[in-house]
């Protein structure tokens, strides 16, 4: 493995050139532009719809052609990515790129390029980059989610403010050995320091914030030569009359610190981490003194792992667990993917947001490449869900379907190791992982219907936990609640368990005559063998009404016939 030299490159004047217009190249494009190229090309015979808006947007140059190997030295390259999804093509354009003394990323094969590129956090002027050398892409990613946690909005307004004070120093104290150890002891205060937003304003006094800087140099100077007291920390946890956790982190925090329950797999921790980073800067930027901290809840789902779902039998195995803790007051919310939220909460219980949604499809990834069609006849395929299993034995009869359970890195390894030709999963769980590299192919909706809530995060709390309501309706993406609302009125309306395949995605289309918004909602129920799949669409402004409305559609078809067979239920 090559050693390599970090640095950090201005690519405003580059000529960037990336090859290949999947999703992957289109994240490469992308970060490029969030540093401030200027000048990128794009070369593929077929983009994604993301690098078609780019280039209609005039951000990019899209060439919906071939690479050829003249290309890099033809375009005075200075650097060029090579992600395609064909490994040949790419080291083909490293070793073009190289003749042409260009820079050379090869996303396929960090051994062929120049440099590798790291996983990113940025917060304002301060960026932190992590690297696995290129060995591991997702360790990085791990890590750099970590580091996100970390290091909340506080530390964009942190840099802002340590460079206007670095530039107040440069006049204001000659001494270069007293300026460096006046940065030290600002860099331990900035994250908190009451003048940081002020910084940032964009119509800002200057000579204010002059003022503010030196009145945080004196004080500065005055406790450089103060012994440092010990740092007091307390640790202690008190139930409130509405059941709610105060837990006190340490003597500087006063405020409350809220509980956040999940699971304890990778995605689990991943998505809740997210969401924590995000309450974390709402919390803040509304003026609330929140700390937050993250509780692992080993749940019934969890811990058997040698039958599928659907044997199990029961709803909620992903939540029960979780559930009671909040009624216990152990924690104050938790983070569910939606899909594993049973249709009725217990009493006492809310979901008090449901967060913006992301794509909520059903995605290949393939030892062959491509989508469905790219898979031999008689593909051992992989999947732990009643629901896809039955839509694509329903698609291609010719595959065999095979169970796998396990959270989404061992799955993945399975792959591998057990003989699949491909696995299914949800797309959601790659992308919030930043695994979306791995996804071969997306199933589209016509072929594999999502699971109702799919791709959609559910936070459930207390019902009468004002503070922590209070928080999570700014989280509340309305345009998903209306959506999954729909999808889970229609689950709810077929009363399903876990032995029949259902699926439900909903719409927002515009809006009727009245301006209400406008929901199309689309529901499947199938025979676990595939032979049979009713699916039917319905639109409509009400999303409960609408929902039962599908299913009473669905029921008069022959879904009635079909739950009472094979004993009412879902499976995602």
């Amino acid at each position: 493995m090559a050693r390599y030299y970090p640095i950090m490159l201005d690519v405003s004047a580059m000529r960037c050139v990336v090859i290949g217009g999947g999703a992957v190249a289109e994240r490469k494009t992308a970060a490029l532009l969030e540093a401030g190229a200027a000048h990128v090309v794009v070369i593929a015979p077929e983009a994604t719809e993301g690098l078609v808006r780019l280039g209609k947007e005039g951000k990019i140059r899209l060439e919906r052609r071939r690479f050829a190997a003249c290309d890099a030295a033809a375009l005075g390259a200075d650097l060029v990515i090579a992600a395609s999804s064909d490994r040949a093509l790419n080291r083909i354009a490293a070793a073009a790129a190289k003749r042409a003394g260009a820079l050379v990323n090869v996303v396929d094969d960090a051994a062929s390029g120049s440099f590798v590129t790291p996983a990113v956090v940025r917060r304002g002027e301060l960026v932190i980059a992590v690297s696995a050398s290129g060995a591991s892409p997702a360790l990085s990613a791990r890590i750099a989610r970590e580091l996100k946690q970390r290091y909340g909005a506080e530390y964009e307004r942190s840099a802002s403010l340590l460079k206007r004070l670095r530039e107040r120093l440069a006049t204001a104290v000659p001494d270069r050995g007293e300026r460096q150890r006046l940065l030290r002891l600002a860099a331990e205060e900035a994250p908190h320091h009451p003048d940081a937003e002020l910084s940032m304003q964009a119509a800002v006094d200057e000579a204010e914030v002059d003022r503010a800087i030196d009145r945080w140099i004196e004080r500065l100077r005055m406790s450089a030569d103060k012994p440092s007291a010990p740092k007091a920390c307390t640790a202690g946890k008190d139930k409130e009359a509405d059941g709610r956790t105060t837990k006190m982190a340490d003597s500087g925090h006063d405020g409350r610190t809220i509980v956040v329950g999940t699971r304890q797999s990778a995605l689990a921790l991943t998505q809740t981490g997210q969401v924590v980073e995000e309450l974390r800067r709402l919390s803040e930027k509304h003026g609330f003194n929140y700390k937050f901290e993250i509780k692992k809840i080993v749940t019934k789902g969890d811990r058997i792992l040698d039958v599928t779902l659907s044997k199990v039998g029961g709803k909620g195995l992903f939540v029960k667990e979780i559930e009671q803790a909040l009624l216990d007051g152990e924690i104050d919310m938790a983070v569910h993917s939606m899909k594993d939220m049973p249709y009725q909460l217990p009493a006492g219980l809310t979901t008090g947001a449901v967060p913006k949604r992301i794509d909520p499809r059903d995605c290949l990834i393939s030892n062959h490449g491509g989508g469905l069609a790219g898979l031999p006849r008689g593909a051992k395929v992989g999947t732990s869900s009643l629901r896809r299993s039955s839509q694509l034995k329903h698609a291609r009869p010719d595959l065999r379907i095979e169970w796998i359970r396990g959270n989404i890195d061992s799955r993945i390894r399975k792959l591998e190791t057990e003989g699949f030709d491909a696995i299914v999963l949800a797309a959601a769980g790659l992308t919030r992982m930043g695994w979306e590299d791995r996804i071969s192919a997306t199933i589209p909706e016509d072929i594999c219907l999502p699971a109702v809530g799919q791709g959609a995060l559910g936070i459930e709390c207390r019902d009468n936990d004002r503070e922590v309501l209070q928080l999570l309706a700014l989280l509340n993406d309305k345009e998903t609640e209306l959506a999954v609302r729909a999808e889970r009125a229609f689950l709810g309306a077929l009363n399903g368990g876990c032995q029949v395949p259902i699926g439900a995605y909903a719409v927002l289309v515009g809006s009727d005559g009245t301006g209400a918004q406008l929901l199309e909602l689309t529901g499947m129920v199938g025979t676990p063998d595939g032979m049979t799949i009713l699916k039917d669409m319905r639109r409509g402004t009400d999303p409960e009404a609408l929902g039962q409305e599908l299913a009473e559609s669905l029921r008069a078809s022959g879904a009635d016939r079909l739950l009472a067979e094979f004993g009412g239920g879902t499976d995602g």
